[in-house]
């Protein structure tokens, strides 16, 4: 089922020492798996990141439906 292949994924792909970026395109991946379609709709799709500056305050990134559009483009294969 959808749910096995995306925690497969992530248990194969997920490395601690991964960028933001890669994690995020991980995360599209994990998503789109779970999916059931092989053409997935941004509008369905939420992303956020929440990151702890050095200073200790937080950053919060809400992902656009265009930038979550580029992105499940670049991840879908």
């Amino acid at each position: 089922n959808n749910n096995v292949a995306a925690n497969t994924l992530l248990r194969e792909e997920f490395k601690e020492s991964q960028s933001l970026s890669e994690g995020v395109d991980l995360a599209i991946k994990a998503i789109v798996k779970t999916m059931d379609t092989t053409k997935p709709d941004s509008k369905k799709i939420e992303i956020m990141h929440i990151q702890k500056n050095l200073d200790g305050g937080v950053n919060v990134k809400n992902y656009t439906e265009e930038e979550i559009s580029s992105l499940t483009e670049k991840n879908i294969k």
